[in-house]
């Protein structure tokens, strides 16, 4: 007997070969820097998980007394659950028509944390699938400040530093808890990204959810304006058909007004339940910001001069406010000053922050809220670019950021109130 053998079909191999390529051509391949991104994303998330599962449960048991809204039974990620997050998870349940406070607080991020539960097929629980949101978040977040920082300093590689800045940031922590945080910083560094790229339908794509997000979306789509008015050399001639995306990004509010006027009877409950929840009596608008900074500026005066005491009070919803409010203006002029036209934009963006969050009549979470002010972190790249005296500025400041953000990690996973 013959053995005979059969030759492979070569043109078959070959073929599925070729369509193998093709397809794979076709996938969009993430960059090098999108995967740094992602790593370093996830490092850091791990790392705070990591920090906040191992300290938790010490540091609840030194506090006693004066803290906020009883936290979950201890797990993993029960150190992300404390003070807004009590407000914001029942709005997953219903919460706006049952109490309709909890309209303060916009939809976009509980929406896509109950979006992820779905598709887990709800066997994530709420801080899980946040953990995920905010990770996916962060890493859009950190991929545009990269590319937004590249547009203005000389060598690419010092974009990274202005990613350090935003993770070193004594507030940055929020990109990790049971906060809307990092979903807002993704979608106003994204938007802005797309406007310095000149495209504009990704930049009123990235508006309109942003809207969604919360009030403090109108300073990001001036700054998106100025951007487009900018690109048209500051002249009339912006009235071009993409100028209709800043009107159409307040689709997404409108939608959220109309939800709340559909199910509640009050369209604009984000701010009537201001007026509603007692404990928050002390936000009352007050469009003299002068007289706001200079009753916290005594208030810090007289606690260090001793004439009363330093308490939690002074340190966090003061001092700790206006050392914020100052390095965004200190970041804002310097931002206009060395980049002149380009900075223009990202300048008055900071400037407008400051107006927006000190509108009413108190400073309490200001230094969270400056946390999406990305010029802050392009001036600080900016700064240790140059070396020399701007730069050891720069690295100081990145070191007492961590230093103090710390502490308030430390002060939020005790349930001690940190801004």
């Amino acid at each position: 007997m013959t053995a005979t053998t059969t030759a492979p079909d070569t043109d078959a191999t070959g073929g599925e070969d070729t369509a193998r390529a093709r397809v794979a051509r076709r996938l969009p391949r993430p960059s090098a820097d999108a995967v740094r991104c992602a790593l370093l994303a996830i490092g850091w998330q791990v790392a705070l998980t990591v920090w906040g599962a191992v300290l938790e449960r010490p540091l609840r048991s030194l506090v006693t007394g004066n803290q906020g809204p009883e936290p979950p039974a201890f797990s993993l990620l029960s150190h992300t659950y404390r003070f807004d997050a009590t407000w914001i998870s029942p709005i997953i349940e219903g919460s706006y028509v049952s109490r309709p406070q909890s309209a303060a607080f916009y939809p976009l991020f509980p929406l896509l944390v109950r979006g992820v539960q779905l598709l887990s097929f709800d066997n994530l629980g709420i801080l899980a699938a946040a953990l995920i949101v905010n990770t996916l978040a962060l890493w859009a977040a950190l991929c545009a400040l990269l590319a937004i920082t590249r547009h203005f300093v000389r060598e690419p590689g010092r974009g990274w530093f202005a990613l350090l800045a935003l993770l070193a940031a004594p507030t940055a922590y929020y990109l990790h808890v049971f906060y809307s945080e990092a979903v807002f910083v993704a979608l106003a560094a994204t938007a802005y990204r797309f406007a310095l790229a000149r495209r504009w339908t990704p930049m009123g794509l990235c508006l309109i959810p942003l809207t969604t997000s919360r009030v403090t979306a109108i300073v990001v789509l001036g700054l998106c304006f100025l951007e487009f008015w900018r690109a048209q050399g500051w002249r009339r001639g912006f009235l071009r058909w993409p100028v209709l995306w800043f009107p159409a990004a307040l689709a997404g509010f409108a939608a959220y007004a109309a939800y709340l006027g559909e199910r509640t009877g009050d369209p604009w409950g984000m701010f009537t339940a201001y007026e509603i929840e007692p404990s928050w009596g002390y936000t009352q608008f007050e469009p003299n910001v002068l007289l706001t900074l200079g009753r916290a500026v005594g208030i810090v005066a007289r606690a260090l001069a001793g004439a009363a005491p330093f308490t939690n009070y002074v340190l966090i919803d003061q001092l700790l406010p206006l050392l914020a409010v100052a390095v965004l203006l200190a970041a804002s002029v310097y931002l206009i000053v060395v980049l002149r036209g380009a900075g223009v934009p990202l300048g008055l963006y900071g400037i407008a922050t400051m107006l927006m969050i000190t509108l009413n009549g108190n400073l309490v979470a200001v230094h969270r809220y400056v946390l999406p002010a990305l010029g802050i972190y392009v001036a600080l790249a900016l700064l240790a670019e140059r070396g020399g005296v701007q730069r050891a500025i720069a690295l100081a400041h990145l070191y007492l950021g961590v230093l103090v953000g710390s502490v308030l990690f430390a002060m939020f996973t005790a349930n001690l109130w940190a801004g």
